[in-house]
């Protein structure tokens, strides 16, 4: 798969390397890699890129990995176990076959849906964590939509270094939400370490917190019959995947497990708690993929829906039909705690949180 590559050609790549936040550095492997990936897109893979002009690039995975594997036969491999580093080997190699100059258009971001296989919520261990996996569950709370920073431009409080002019200021990529101002001053000979931020230079991007639950058809087989069933938290940050499910959809996310210190995760800072060893794992999402929308806008009953009529009327349930409408009414009437049955009917796959059923069907 490595390509002989000259220093004007690393040249050519490093710019669009160097616009992504992720301080990955970009190596000569990278460099063969992106080569490898751009002949895709120019070729075969061209196809994926009708109609883009920068910015989020989704695409189904099996047809996508279908095509890259005639490429590289052990693609799909290489993205499970270096995620970082694959999606952004893509996205510049999407940039370079567009023949797209640095800065003029957002770089591209590869999104790809309903990736397979599915793994299981209980299946999460240490060794998945910056393993690209996709998971199914169900989502029992939605975070509120905020800005997050990526990157802003700081002025030195001493020598007055980039307080006149925005485009001296020192620039600074924050990774995934975390605050550094400079280390050092490049105002010449200046060692100060006092910054001032320019809050007008700041770039934003959306983010939004989801927690996903185990679903009840996974938490009833193997280890997990009888427990409660395990949940997780997705971080989504990005236009085309915040604001996409609600309590009690059903979805197929795919992304990176990352850890965090568990007890930042609860909201302190102090540096007992930066001392701490224990981590919190939570999925930063590629993609999310709202199965329960997806199915309902193509006509279809979604499944907990079509779970509760069958379990009333039969596998045979048609709830369009009257003698079906009234038969559910009479056995809802019928049976000896109705109230209960309708509770228990309404969003199944969330386990308990029966007053909150109950106030929301009230």
């Amino acid at each position: 798969m490595a390509t002989q590559l000259d220093s004007n050609e690393l040249l050519r790549i490093q710019p669009h390397w160097q616009r992504r936040n992720d301080p990955l550095p970009c190596t000569e492997v990278d460099a063969e890699v992106v080569a490898v990936f751009e002949s895709f897109f120019q070729q075969s893979g061209a196809k994926f890129l009708e109609g883009h002009a920068g910015g989020d690039l989704v695409v189904e995975y099996a047809a996508f990995a279908a095509a890259l594997r005639e490429e590289v036969y052990d693609a799909c491999e290489m993205l499970a176990a270096q995620p970082d580093r694959v999606l952004r080997q893509l996205g510049v190699a999407a940039d370079l076959a567009r023949t797209v100059p640095p800065g003029a258009e957002p770089p591209t971001l590869l999104r790809l849906r309903a990736v397979s296989p599915e793994t299981s919520l209980a299946a999460l261990r240490s060794e998945t964590v910056d393993h690209f996996v996709s998971v199914r569950a169900t989502v029992t709370r939605v975070g509120p939509i905020k800005p997050l920073v990526t990157a802003a431009r700081f002025s030195c409080a001493k020598c007055g270094f980039g307080q006149a002019d925005d485009a001296l200021a020192m620039r600074v990529r924050f990774t995934r939400g975390e605050y550094r101002p400079p280390t050092r001053c490049d105002g010449g000979e200046c060692k100060s370490r006092q910054f001032e931020l320019k809050r007008g230079t700041a770039t934003t991007v959306d983010v939004q917190k989801l927690r996903v639950q185990q679903q009840l058809d996974d938490a009833k087989d193997g280890d997990d019959a009888g427990r409660v069933p395990r949940t997780l938290d997705v971080e989504c940050v990005g236009d085309g995947i915040v604001d996409v499910a609600a309590p009690g959809d059903v979805v197929v996310v795919a992304g990176v497990v990352r850890v965090i210190n568990a007890a930042v995760a609860s909201g302190r800072h102090d540096k007992r708690a930066l001392a701490q060893a224990t981590s919190v794992m939570y999925l930063e999402a590629n993609s999310v993929v709202n199965v329960s929308r997806e199915n309902e806008a193509g006509g279809a009953i979604a499944p907990r829906t079509r779970r509760s009529l069958e379990g009333l009327l039969g596998a045979d349930a048609r709830p369009r039909d009257d003698d079906a409408e009234r038969e559910l009414v009479e056995s809802v009437t019928g049976d000896e705690d109705p109230l209960g049955l309708v509770v228990g009917s309404f969003a199944p796959r969330i386990y308990g949180h029966e007053l909150v059923k109950l106030g929301l069907l009230l």
